[in-house]
Order: structure tokens, then C-alpha cells, then sequence
């Protein structure tokens, strides 16, 4: 099982600089040219940055004041589409007074951005919070990687994933994990982003026992299997003795007691939960959207 502490370590990485991770104490534009700092925290505005808690870069006990906030936000805002990488922006020249953020800040920033995206799941999903906590984190990612979006916007986690008609959404709430996760892939991001939020809903599917069985026969959870071995147990001389012997629909029921057997009713019925079929290629694709193969 994913801890929490394991899952934000590794949003982290996700929503910090490609290829290492790492947060960035200074405010740049990403590959959507909006302003960012930390771990991929938008700032879409000068006043949301100037609410945080900046101080110089070369003296870390002098904060910085709204006016040298406002002429970094506006100096890395006038870079918008040189698509220059973030460490670039460390250090242009056109702002006198270079500011940071400090870690502590970025990390408060974080876990706001963190509780936020819990909050707009819940109004999704009302049941979000009774989820297995595999699924949890598998929207969380979602939510950061995408934005939730709005509801009648077809953009963010809302528009692509989970408005009304979308295959990934109906299966959240379903509780079908596995369905879920072949309806998971997103466009642009890596390969290793998707298959992790992939196999964090392939998690729940095999543990969440509230979860309709979605896995192959050889892959049947040890609770089931205990059942199904129970179900087929021999039945003891004393007990066929003892158990009348039920004919298939429409045909006389012939007694084995000596006194008749009153309200037999026979199921007609199937199994209520069915194994479906493996994708051709294991995963499978969002229905909803062109995202990528991932073999």
C-alpha cells in the first residue's frame, strides 16, 4: 500500500523541474508559459504572488517588498513564448533585485495546493473520501498534472476525464478501478507519470473489496480465492444425505427427504460480477481522448 507521505514525495517530483524533480525558489514560465514557482505552482497572477513570503536571494532576513515582487513577476512575464528553460530565469538581468522563495514557503505551497485539489475532488465525487486511497492519489495526480477545471469547461480534470458521458469518470464512481485504468492516460506528459497512476488504480482494483472482481483468474485476490475454495468443498456422505437435489428451471424437483420441501426457490440468475477480457495490448486507451499507447 502507497503511504501518503511516499505519494506526495513522489508528486513532487512530478510537478518539479523535468529531469530532477527539484522545486524551484524562483519564478519562471513553464512549457505553458504561465508563471510557476515550486513545485509547479501557478501563480496566475501578481497578486497571488505577492501574497507569498519572498525575501532577497543574497539576504535571506530581508523580505522582499510588493513593488520588487510585482518587477519579477513582470520581468519573467514578458518572456512569454521564448520557451527558455526555468534556470534562465534565475538570473535576468532585467531584475534589479533578485528574490526567492524559501523552502519552507514552497513546501506551505504545496500542501495548499495539495488540500485545494482534495476539496474540488470531494465536489466531483461525493463519495471521494470512502475511495481507496490508491484511487485518492491516482485523482490527486490528475488534478495537479491537469488542474480540476470547471464544470461546463472542457478543459483540466473535469473537461477531459470526468463530465458527464466520460468512460473514466462513470467508472470512478462505479468503483470499477480496472476500467479506470485503462481510461487513465493523459496527453504530453511521460510515460512513467501515466503508468504510476495506472497502477495505483490497478491497486485498488485488487484490493478494495467493495470492487466488483476485475482481474483474471490467476490473479483473484487470496479472500476470494479462500471463498471460491470453500464453495468448492465436497460435500460430506451426512451432508448429500441431508441436501435435496435441485433440478435445472422448469423440471420436478425430486426429494431426497422424507418430508417435502415447501418454498424452494431456484436463482436464475448469473453472477452478478463478470472478468472481462484483457486488452489487446494490457492497458488500453482513453476513450475519451487520444492519449498515448503505452506499449
Amino acid at each position: 500500500m502507497t503511504s501518503e507521505v511516499s505519494f506526495k514525495n513522489t508528486l513532487k517530483k512530478y510537478e518539479g523541474l523535468p529531469g530532477t524533480g527539484q522545486a524551484t525558489n524562483y519564478m519562471y514560465l513553464d512549457h505553458k508559459q504561465y508563471v510557476t514557482i515550486g513545485y509547479g505552482c501557478q501563480l496566475a497572477s501578481v497578486s497571488e504572488a505577492k501574497a507569498l513570503k519572498f525575501v532577497h536571494k543574497d539576504n535571506s532576513a530581508v523580505p522582499a517588498t510588493d513593488a520588487e515582487i510585482e518587477a519579477s513577476y513582470k520581468a519573467v512575464k514578458e518572456l512569454t513564448n521564448n520557451n527558455y528553460k526555468a534556470s534562465y530565469y534565475e538570473s535576468i538581468d532585467s531584475i534589479e533585485v533578485k528574490i526567492v522563495l524559501p523552502t519552507s514557503e514552497i513546501d506551505k505551497l504545496f500542501d495548499k495546493r495539495y488540500e485545494k485539489a482534495i476539496n474540488q475532488l470531494r465536489n466531483y465525487f461525493p463519495n471521494y473520501h470512502k475511495y481507496p486511497k490508491p484511487v485518492q492519489f491516482a485523482l490527486i495526480d490528475m488534478c495537479f498534472n491537469l488542474g480540476p477545471g470547471d464544470v461546463g469547461i472542457k478543459k483540466g480534470l473535469w473537461g477531459q476525464f470526468i463530465r458527464p458521458g466520460t468512460t473514466f469518470g462513470e467508472s470512478v464512481e462505479q468503483r470499477d478501478w480496472q476500467k479506470a485504468a485503462k481510461n487513465s492516460s493523459r496527453r504530453d506528459i511521460p510515460k512513467e507519470r501515466n503508468d504510476y497512476v495506472y497502477d495505483l488504480l490497478m491497486q485498488a482494483a485488487v484490493e478494495d473489496k467493495f470492487c466488483p472482481p476485475q482481474i483474471g483468474e490467476n490473479e483473484i485476490p487470496k479472500r476470494h480465492l479462500e471463498d471460491k475454495s470453500k464453495a468448492k468443498k465436497p460435500a460430506s456422505n451426512k451432508d448429500k444425505a441431508n441436501t435435496p437435489t435441485v433440478a435445472a428451471p422448469g423440471k420436478k424437483v425430486h426429494q431426497l427427504h422424507s418430508q417435502p420441501l415447501k418454498g424452494i426457490a431456484h436463482n436464475k440468475g448469473t453472477h452478478p460480477f463478470k472478468h472481462p477480457s484483457p486488452a489487446p495490448n494490457g492497458h488500453g486507451i482513453n476513450t475519451d481522448q487520444t492519449g498515448a499507447n503505452r506499449h
